[in-house]
């Protein structure tokens, strides 16, 4: 979005919140971060009780594949492909 726009607020929004969620990647030790913990799609794999894990990953994984090439070719991102 910030490459058509070339609006600075935005650069800034978008850089402060791939920050944040690599500042909790970093805390977490393990290098997952998800909307749901692991043990949610191992459940949805046995077919237990689980709410579409899938679905929101993709949803998640769709917004990074437009967003991430973004980051990581700028010299002011401070985020990493992980």
């Amino acid at each position: 979005m910030w490459a058509a726009t070339h609006n600075s607020t935005l650069r800034e929004r978008m850089t402060r919140v791939v920050d944040i969620l690599y500042d909790c990647q970093k805390k977490m030790g393990t290098g997952y971060l998800s909307a749901y913990p692991e043990t949610m799609f191992d459940l949805y794999e046995q077919l237990d009780e689980a709410w579409s894990p899938y679905y929101t990953i993709h949803k998640v994984r769709a917004d990074q594949a437009f967003v991430l090439p973004f980051f990581l070719f700028h010299p002011w991102s401070n985020a990493t492909c992980v």
